[in-house]
């Protein structure tokens, strides 16, 4: 027999669970906007357990997993939705869209030497750049 307390996972979690998603709902209309984001922490606090449980319940139950991944999948869509309409906070918004892998960050590959100039630099173009430097001191206005 395993050690420890008891599972408090039984047949009407994944119901319960599925009913906090749906009831998370914004009301934006009103005089102080509220964001009802579905989260791990409030489906913690919804379903009375730690948000450890959440996790572990996932590892052992797949039915479980499956509600967690409705979670998310929800938590995504209205951040980028709403995001989007300008009713979340922007930076919020990007921040949690960040843990679900999105990024707004560019990545460029760079291979080889990078040329400082086309111009080779011969006595010649020296000259003529000193030449323009004392052009440029003579006219610039003190």
């Amino acid at each position: 027999m395993p050690a420890g307390r008891p599972t408090l996972f039984n047949k009407e979690t994944c119901r319960m669970a599925r009913e906090y998603i749906v009831n998370c709902k914004d009301k934006l209309g009103g005089p102080v906007p509220i964001v009802n984001l579905p989260k791990a922490p409030g489906m913690a606090n919804w379903l009375g357990v730690n948000i450890d449980t959440l996790y572990e319940w996932a590892k052992v139950h797949p039915e479980f997993s499956d509600v967690l991944d409705e979670l998310n999948q929800k938590q995504q869509e209205k951040l980028i939705d709403h995001g989007l309409a300008g009713n979340y906070n922007a930076n919020i918004a990007k921040l949690v869209l960040g843990k679900h892998g999105y990024h707004d960050k560019s990545e460029t590959e760079h291979s080889g030497q990078i040329k400082t100039s086309n111009v080779e630099q011969t006595p010649e173009v020296l000259a003529a750049l000193a030449k323009l430097e004392d052009v440029l001191k003579k006219t610039m206005i003190k």
